[in-house]
């Protein structure tokens, strides 16, 4: 009998445990639900503003003052400035759709999205822009979007904006101050006032804009009509059980919900591979110029390329052994550091209703007596007999280049001499800063923070 009312109380210290431990055994399985939603989002959120900022510098052509910005219009009238701004509506409009792709309209941590209305971009001379992805008007009007866009364009580049185009300086820089204590650096790299120490938009970075910045983000602030827009923060489960709505008393998680955020910048760089063409598109040839010899060629003046289909030797504007031919058929990339030994073939002009444009592989002989790709410039190749190759100055930011995995197979078993020799090149081309008129290397969009 005594045993029997041992158990009954033991039963009931059970239940005032079970009941002691239940609220706090809820309130964690929310935090880590909320915890656990929230960082879905924001993995969504990065790889939406991942895609974004890379299209930023593709197309990049140089500073807009230069003439580099109209190489490929024939007409005289072609306004370099007025091409710079097409190119940089079309650049934003082209990721703000890229954020759209990744969402549906009204899921959570969705962007407001809607299909964008696309018009006729007349630029000076009777110029016509085909790009479909431009959603802008020249000549002074404002651009033409959808009411309800993915991303606020913020054509004026004001720093807290989604989409910021401007310059960056460098990834070693330290993250800037908190905003509230000088000792806590942000996690994001800027603070509340959108100050960063990695990033100048173009507004202060005299027009040198190739860099682009996208912001996605649920903080629950304001949006700004053009400049940005920011979607509620995220609601919890956690805050629900602590305080009450309305109560000035009640902790930020209940009141504001979760903070998230994703900023990527892109920026271009000197392409460290380059893919065959596709119909349409421009991509790699499949012979090589001497980096000597193309740095003394003239620009905008066509050259005929005399190929030797027998020994793959080429003679470039009349030097006799300035390229080689090296791939037939091409392979799916070319990368730097690859060896530009010629063989027996003929240059690939381009196809019918192909670009003419062409990446060339440009070859010097490397520490190892072996000639290798150091850079790929940019030119136009016209078939004829012999073809026509015109060397190109705009710094060219393009798809289809800067593929890693190529690098590193390119680049397995090479002495570490051999590939600081091969990188000298790429590093001092500075062929994508604006005020360069050296190389003219292909410049390829990648992430840079």
């Amino acid at each position: 009998m005594r045993g029997d009312r041992s158990r009954v109380r033991e039963g009931g210290y059970v239940t005032v445990a079970v009941a002691l431990l239940l609220f706090p055994a809820l309130m964690m399985a929310s935090l880590v639900l909320d915890l656990g939603f929230a960082g879905f989002l924001q993995k969504r959120m990065q790889s939406a503003s991942d895609l974004a900022a890379r299209e930023g510098p593709r197309g990049w052509r140089g500073s807009p003052s230069q003439g580099a910005w109209c190489a490929d219009v024939a007409d005289p009238a072609c306004d370099p400035a007025a091409r710079a701004a097409a190119w940089d509506a079309g650049r934003r409009a082209r990721a703000s759709a890229s954020v759209a792709t990744l969402h549906e309209p009204g899921e959570a941590g969705a962007p407001r999205v809607g299909p964008p209305r696309v018009p006729t971009l007349e630029l000076g001379g009777g110029l016509s822009l085909s790009d479909p992805t431009v959603l802008a008007l020249i000549d002074g009007e404002e651009a033409v979007y959808a009411e309800a866009a993915p991303l606020a364009v913020n054509s004026g580049d004001a720093p807290e904006g989604d989409l910021v185009g401007g310059r960056f300086v460098g990834r070693g820089t330290p993250a800037v101050v908190s905003c509230h204590d000088a000792n806590v650096l942000e996690p994001f790299g800027e603070n509340c006032r959108y100050e960063r120490t990695d990033f100048v938009p173009s507004s202060a970075a005299l027009g040198a804009n190739r860099s682009f910045l996208a912001r996605l983000r649920m903080t629950g602030e304001e949006s700004v009509g053009g400049v940005s827009q920011a979607a509620v923060a995220v609601p919890v489960l956690f805050g629900r059980l602590v305080g009450t709505p309305g109560d000035p008393s009640a902790p930020p998680l209940r009141t504001r919900g979760l903070r998230v955020r994703a900023v990527a910048i892109g920026d271009a760089r000197p392409a460290l591979a380059a893919a065959p063409p596709v119909a349409g598109t421009a991509g790699v040839a499949n012979f090589s110029v001497d980096v000597a010899l193309w740095r003394t060629l003239p620009v905008d003046s066509p050259l005929p390329v005399v190929d030797e289909p027998s020994t793959g030797i080429l003679t470039v504007g009349g030097v006799v052994g300035g390229g080689r031919v090296v791939a037939s058929p091409l392979p799916v990339r070319l990368a730097l550091g690859s060896p530009a030994a010629p063989i027996p073939g003929i240059v690939d002009p381009p196809a019918e209703g192909e670009s003419a444009t062409r990446w060339i592989p440009l070859h010097r002989l490397a520490v190892d007596g072996v000639e290798r790709i150091v850079g790929f410039g940019v030119a136009t190749l016209e078939p004829g007999t012999p073809p026509l190759l015109t060397k190109l100055t705009a710094r060219v930011g393009a798809s289809g280049v800067a593929a890693a995995p190529d690098l590193r197979e390119t680049l397995a078993g090479l002495a570490s001499a051999v590939i600081n020799d091969l990188f000298a090149e790429y590093r001092e081309a500075r062929a994508c800063d604006a005020t360069d008129t050296g190389l003219g290397l292909v410049c390829a969009g990648v992430l840079v923070r």
